[in-house]
């Protein structure tokens, strides 16, 4: 299913389809370019310029907000990481 559980709280929140993979990409490789997941998550071509990523990024960060847990951050402007 697609939920985030804080295993020390317990609380959870639902994710999209989408903010699911992205919230994987991030704790399987811990630091991700935007464009990997540009082209793997969202299926964009490269060089294409949309704003789609921030909007998924921002929701994701107001989930980990909830969650009381790790943070997603920007790692400059080509990449993130979750801490």
């Amino acid at each position: 299913n697609n939920f985030l559980i804080n295993s020390s709280n317990n609380k959870q929140v639902y994710l999209t389809e989408i903010e699911s993979k992205i919230i994987k990409l991030l704790f399987k490789n811990g630091h991700v370019l935007k464009k990997t997941i540009n082209t793997a998550v969202l299926s964009q071509q490269p060089g294409v310029e949309s704003q789609s990523l921030e909007t998924h990024l921002y929701r994701l960060r107001q989930k980990m907000q909830v969650l009381e847990g790790g943070r997603i951050i920007a790692d400059g402007v080509k990449s993130i990481k979750i801490k």
